[in-house]
């Protein structure tokens, strides 16, 4: 529920600089040439395959844990919203390796967030897209709390429609306004 309007409503995420709504077809990913590798990632994290998850019933995010919750996981969707599809581009660019990578792949077309085409590709389904301001949100984050320590930022979303890097704001459908932390409630059920 949205206090400033008090309506239920979902959020729509927009560009800070131009205030368009944004999706993954609307941006490019930029990744510095001058940025360490992703293998050295990989060197710092364990590669581990995982069993499958408990399924729990009181969780109010079945499946998201999946997407988001694990380091590889999220890095392999987010490869696919950069527009990678084929299993040598996955490895290639997140140097990962290739079990790990084929029990994520596995797992998100299990989930539906991937298909497998008929050529052997990964392509991201309707699910899968809707996963973008999450990852949005974290590269954001990740310019904000992670780049002032000197570690280098290898990553910049860019909205193609004002050229800026993207800076999400996240507005109410209903009157269009831009949601403050304070001004969202749950909807109580009646």
């Amino acid at each position: 529920m949205h206090r400033d309007c008090g309506r239920p409503t979902r959020v729509r995420v927009c560009c800070a600089a131009c205030g368009g709504a944004v999706g993954p077809r609307d941006t490019d990913v930029e990744r510095e040439p001058w940025a360490p590798g992703l293998d050295l990632l990989a060197r710092r994290h364990p590669r581990r395959t995982r069993g499958t998850l408990p399924v729990d019933p009181l969780s109010f995010l079945p499946g998201a844990m999946e997407i988001i919750g694990d380091r590889w996981g999220a890095a392999v969707l987010g490869a696919a919203l950069t527009g990678i599809r084929a299993f040598t581009c996955f490895a290639h660019e997140l140097a990962i390796s290739p079990e790990v990578l084929s029990d994520r792949l596995r797992r998100f077309v299990a989930l539906g967030v991937l298909s497998r085409s008929g050529d052997g590709e990964y392509r991201l389904t309707d699910k899968g897209r809707a996963s973008f301001p999450i990852h949005a949100c974290l590269v954001e984050w990740s310019h904000r709390w992670c780049g002032g320590d000197g570690a280098p930022i290898d990553l910049t979303i860019r909205h193609r429609a004002c050229g800026q890097p993207l800076c999400v704001r996240l507005d109410c459908e209903q009157c269009g306004r831009a949601f403050a932390r304070d001004s969202v409630s749950p909807v109580r059920p009646r």
